[in-house]
């Protein structure tokens, strides 16, 4: 290896991709039993990061951003480059197949039962998502700090293919979260099932039984972010109402 460095050879070479080989599927199982090697590896070669399939740089840098990062300095000092990465296939770059499976990914976690897990991924798509430019005249949310990702979604290039899952993982968010993010959660929400309608996208939730069905399970948490925020209040309000006419 020293004297014809074979190990770098086969690490960069792409045809046929040994990297992608050796890791295997593309599933969470995959790449957190190939974490331990692979995070060496793109450490020394970080132009390999591109390769890695969506589900691995979204899965490595919720670690570096979660408590593994604060013991593993190799993975920290990759979170800029994975963070690229991730960025490039919500946004579109690398077609809808990676938009899909790095959305999938990182929305499952918002709604995962563990907090830490879900607070990790949210910063990931706030980061990810930080240079999304939005419409003003159709984003009337004020003081959603780390909450906008959810609607900067909405303006991604495959937006339309996303909102299936995304409607589909910010309902089951709406049972772990309170206050701000709830709101968020709830508004975004919304807006998601209003976008799928007007695409035609196939119905996956209807907004006004999720939201009942939310006041009914959690209603000390929900009256006291509706005593917080006016526009959760008044959206509540509007839609069971309008229901019932």
């Amino acid at each position: 290896d020293e004297l014809f460095s074979l190990s770098d050879i086969f690490r960069l070479c792409t045809d046929p991709d040994f990297l992608l080989q050796t890791i295997g599927c593309t599933s969470r199982s995959s790449i957190d039993r190939a974490h331990d090697w692979l995070i060496p590896v793109i450490s020394s070669h970080p132009g390999t990061i591109d390769r890695l399939p969506p589900s691995a740089s979204c899965f490595l840098l919720i670690r570096a951003y979660g408590n593994e990062g604060d013991k593993n300095n190799q993975l920290l000092e990759l979170s800029a480059p994975l963070l690229r990465h991730v960025s490039d296939c919500l946004t579109g770059k690398f077609g809808d197949a990676d938009a899909f499976l790095a959305a999938d990914l990182l929305l499952a976690d918002v709604a995962d039962p563990e907090a830490d897990r879900r607070r990790c991924a949210r910063r990931v798509l706030q980061e990810a998502l930080v240079d999304i430019d939005v419409d003003e005249t159709t984003h009337h949310m004020d003081d959603v700090g780390s909450c906008d990702w959810l609607f900067k979604l909405l303006h991604v290039e495959h937006a339309k293919s996303l909102m299936p899952i995304a409607i589909k993982h910010v309902s089951h968010a709406l049972a772990y979260e309170r206050g701000r993010v709830l709101r968020a959660l709830v508004l975004a929400l919304h807006k998601y099932t209003e976008f799928a309608r007007h695409k035609g996208l196939v119905r996956t939730c209807n907004f006004v039984f999720t939201l009942c069905e939310l006041l009914s399970i959690r209603p000390h948490i929900c009256s006291a972010a509706m005593d917080r925020f006016s526009d959760f209040r008044d959206l509540a309000v509007k839609m069971v109402h309008n229901e019932f006419e």
